[in-house]
């Protein structure tokens, strides 16, 4: 039973998208991936912590004209601190900006959610309010060089004041559209 609707979520998604989009315009459905660097900053027990790491980038939406999409948005950034893995980022409703419909032009995008940060080796995980605003170039269809600063207010069950990361990254994204 679940092969059978796997496959018919699979075939639906297969039609849907070759229906409304992926025809080289921005209009129709949008799918992001990006990966690359971050720089996160935050005050825990009066201690200043910057940490670096791997950033990634997820959207998933509808382009609504050739210069304005709204979608889905998570983006994070993964480091160690303390010996852990942690991850901080936001997941939220997003919009981007582009001051051409050609391709080469500059953009900026914005995206308001939830913000998380998590200790994945020890299962914790806090959110709150996240909030992201960027801006970036498409240097080439489909390809994208953006950059981001992630603001997060997180209460934290086991400590008396809120956690308040703020992150930068720089991303290469590709764009289905």
């Amino acid at each position: 039973m679940f092969k059978k609707v796997v496959l018919g979520l699979t075939l639906s998604l297969c039609l849907v998208t070759s229906a409304f989009s992926f025809d080289g315009k921005r209009e129709g459905f949008i799918i992001g991936l990006g990966a690359g660097f971050h720089s996160t900053n935050f005050e825990y027990a009066q201690d200043d912590v910057s940490k670096s790491g791997f950033a990634t980038s997820l959207k998933i939406g509808y382009g609504f004209s050739e210069t304005v999409t709204l979608y889905y948005v998570r983006n994070a950034s993964w480091f160690k601190w303390n010996d852990n893995l942690h991850v901080n980022g936001m997941m939220g409703i997003g919009s981007t900006y582009y001051f051409s419909p050609r391709t080469r032009t500059f953009y900026l995008s914005g995206a308001v959610g939830f913000g998380d940060f998590a200790d994945l080796d020890d299962d914790e995980a806090e959110s709150g309010f996240g909030l992201m605003l960027g801006a970036g170039y498409e240097l080439r269809k489909h390809i994208k060089l953006e950059a981001n600063m992630i603001m997060s207010t997180i209460d934290l069950d086991y400590y008396y004041e809120d956690l308040k990361p703020t992150s930068f990254q720089l991303t290469i994204n590709y764009l289905w559209y």
